[in-house]
């Protein structure tokens, strides 16, 4: 299950965007599809930011997070690996702009625990009006913490996900303009 903005769980933050608890479907070793339960919780996003709903789907164990920043964020770009040891890569999502920084690689037995940060208003490059936007963003995972990436200046109202005990992240979603990242949530299994 996983934690609310408000830091505590929150029924309606485990269940899929839809409002309905998710089911996937597995490959099998005999490389057919095995219709197999497994439950899928997701967090939400927060209200009334902007830009277009996106979503990475179901992966495996994140492998590496990039981002692009100077005072807000502009982009993520997430690293899976799939059961069969194959990486998949997202897509960017948000604007190429900003300093790519160093990717965030997780070890072989490492996995992100609680996603946290910011979100606050900004004028963004040639706009008039301001957005919200994720303004600083942090990974704490199993055996540390990366982060905090971005500005913590100004006004802003901040977020905190958390997996379950024995869940692990397989999949990021969120919102996302062509010049940053608006909102950001996961989805998580049981290991």
């Amino acid at each position: 299950m996983a934690e609310g903005q408000n830091g505590k769980t929150d029924k309606a933050a485990t269940e899929g965007q839809n409002g309905k608890t998710d089911k996937a479907a597995t490959e099998g070793q005999n490389g057919k599809t095995d219709k197999v339960r497994m439950t899928i919780t997701s967090t939400r996003l927060p209200d009334k930011t902007g830009g277009s709903y996106w979503d990475d789907g179901l992966y495996g164990k994140v492998k590496a997070i990039n981002l692009r920043l100077d005072t807000y964020i502009h982009s993520i770009s997430v690293d899976y690996e799939k059961e069969n040891e194959n990486i998949i890569s997202s897509k960017w999502r948000g604007s190429q702009n900003g300093q790519l920084i160093d990717p965030i690689t997780l070890a072989p037995e490492e996995h992100i625990k609680t996603v946290s940060g910011n979100i606050g208003e900004v004028k963004l490059p040639n706009s008039n009006t301001k957005v919200k936007v994720i303004r600083l963003i942090k990974f704490e995972t199993n055996l540390g913490t990366y982060g905090p990436f971005g500005d913590s200046s100004g006004e802003y109202e901040t977020f905190s996900y958390s997996v379950k005990d024995g869940e692990n992240i397989i999949g990021f979603f969120g919102r996302c303009s062509s010049q940053c990242l608006n909102a950001i949530g996961f989805h998580a299994t049981k290991a």
